[in-house]
């Protein structure tokens, strides 16, 4: 044997401790580099209606309601998001029950859709708050409707996504 186990046991220790060392950095780098963001509902959309507001309502009393309400909808779709995700998860114990019946999913989907309308409705009421607030032409710079932008399309997440 060319390097006995005996006469180089230094070296072979030196050797793991580095290979180690290279595996734990280069390791430890990649989990930052593949964690994925933080997820925040909508906050494409919020800084737009921020942006639109400063930019195309004069009037700051108005201006600083409008500001509000953009507030309140930012924390009602991080509220949303975080019903959604329990119902996942109230889902998945359902499913993983195999003595689960059909009225237990029933139970879970009925209580989800009655936690959803009452979200919807809240939505609603904002949204009706920002145009009273606004004159129609601040409304369609806001809303950018000519341009077919869906105003809740960039909040939605897949299941298990973080």
């Amino acid at each position: 044997m060319l390097f006995g186990w005996r006469q180089n046991r230094q070296l072979y220790i030196a050797a793991v401790l580095v290979l180690g060392a290279l595996f734990a950095v280069s390791g430890c780098d990649k989990l930052k580099k593949g964690e994925p963001a933080k997820f925040e509902p909508g906050q494409e959309w919020l800084q737009h209606m921020r942006d639109g507001i400063k930019e195309h309502v004069s009037d700051a009393d108005r201006a600083s309601q409008l500001l509000a309400l953009v507030d309140q909808f930012e924390n009602d779709l991080e509220a949303l998001d975080q019903t959604v995700q329990q119902y996942y998860r109230k889902i998945y114990t359902v499913d993983a029950d195999y003595n689960a019946t059909a009225t237990d999913f029933r139970t879970v989907f009925d209580a989800f859709k009655r936690e959803r309308l009452v979200f919807r409705k809240r939505f609603l009421d904002q949204r009706f708050k920002m145009a009273a607030l606004t004159t129609p032409e601040e409304w369609e710079q806001l809303a950018d409707i000519k341009k077919g932008d869906a105003v809740f399309l960039n909040w939605q997440r897949m299941p298990g996504e973080r």
